[in-house]
């Protein structure tokens, strides 16, 4: 099932559990979402498998695969490691994790939170790119630009359940997730939760899925955790 975060969905997980059919999640990857999708037996984000993974599974074979993505998508930026500014990606507010895993409605909400926890800091709100809503605040409002290119020279990194957060970290810049979610919860152990988001990615031109299938998929029946 795709998102699995809908209320619908859990209509039809729930089906599936009492006809004794397994249910896995896929969702859109990480680096970049357009190249992977991953698969997760139980949700996705906080409703995922690595909620409650130790993570002890990721060795040098996972870590080493994570390094070399990093070399590769980070295309030679490195983060500067000091900036003027706390860069704060935003949301759409109909996004599953908005709606699902954070306490704001809107991302006016989270902009008028921001500016609150943060006084006498430059803030940067970059706007999602598919977002065409005006927001007030006396900081900048950015809606252009690459989001890795800002966080780069940024201070840190503040958002909600962003796959820009997970770009951010696997760029070195100190980043910190608002929300429930598997960034939050593995916030002392950001590299291997990194090789373990790497190893679940399954490429979108991928001919043979043994391996996801095999290590991702369920193989049991159980009702979907809300």
């Amino acid at each position: 099932m795709w998102n699995g975060e809908e209320p619908n969905h859990s209509l039809i997980r729930s089906e599936c559990a009492e006809r004794g059919i397994p249910c896995s999640i896929l969702e859109v990857g990480y680096f970049p979402q357009k190249s992977y999708f991953t698969i997760d037996p139980a949700g996705i984000n906080a409703t995922s498998s690595l909620m409650e993974d130790d993570l002890k599974w990721i060795g040098p074979k996972e870590l080493e695969k994570k390094e070399a993505l990093r070399k590769s998508y980070l295309k030679g930026r490195r983060w500067k490691g000091k900036g003027d500014y706390i860069l704060v990606p935003l949301q759409l507010k109909h996004d599953t994790n908005i709606r699902n895993n954070s306490e704001f409605l809107d991302m006016q909400q989270f902009i008028d939170f921001c500016e609150q926890q943060f006084p006498g800091k430059n803030l940067l709100f970059k706007r999602h790119p598919e977002d065409a809503e005006n927001y007030k605040t006396q900081h900048t409002l950015a809606t252009s630009g690459d989001f890795l290119d800002l966080a780069m020279n940024a201070e840190a990194v503040i958002g909600i359940n962003s796959t820009c957060l997970l770009e951010s970290t696997l760029l070195g810049v100190p980043t910190e997730g608002i929300g429930k979610g598997f960034l939050s919860a593995h916030a002392d152990n950001s590299e291997n939760l990194l090789a373990a988001l790497v190893d679940k990615q399954v490429p979108v031109n991928a001919k043979d899925m043994s391996y996801w299938i095999n290590r991702y998929c369920a193989t049991s029946v159980e009702n979907p955790k809300r």
